[in-house]
């Protein structure tokens, strides 16, 4: 974990890209339950600017697929 956090500390604009790996299709939704860790918590909290608003955009897309339309 120590390993995922200096790596988002030394490349924030990597931190959602990292999460995408962790919760996506080739992860899990429920990474740190399933791991029993909180390495998406911490890397959600290391999250820039960009970062913040990427992953918001992300979430309102997966949660607005009922109608196919997502809308900015």
């Amino acid at each position: 974990m120590k390993e995922v956090q200096a790596f988002v500390q030394d490349k924030p604009q990597l931190a959602f890209a990292l999460i995408l790996q962790l919760t996506g299709v080739n992860g899990n939704q429920q990474f740190d339950k399933i791991t029993k860790t909180k390495t998406v918590e911490s890397v959600l909290a290391s999250l820039d600017a960009q970062g913040i608003k990427n992953y918001i955009d992300y979430i309102l897309i997966q949660t607005d697929e009922s109608d196919g339309e997502y809308v900015v």
